[in-house]
């Protein structure tokens, strides 16, 4: 085992390999995001809903936030 000091983070363990493997896992992982990049269609849909979700969100709120003069 290696001891490594980061600045204010305190030691560090290393077991030997373990940086290799890091390495060679957050490769796979950033091959499996590449795999995944939305297309256009696919990209201006997800906008498309998020979009109306804040619409509906808004409106939720502005009715809820309205004072109701029918209670008096």
């Amino acid at each position: 085992m290696d001891v490594n000091r980061d600045k204010g983070k305190g030691p560090e363990l290393k077991i030997r390999g373990q940086a290799a493997a890091e390495r060679q896992k957050n490769q796979a992982e950033d091959e499996a995001q590449d795999e995944h990049m939305p297309s256009p269609l696919e990209r201006r849909e997800s906008e498309l809903k998020e979009q109306a979700l804040r619409n509906k969100v808004v409106r939720t709120r502005k009715n809820s936030a309205a004072p109701t003069s029918s209670s008096s």
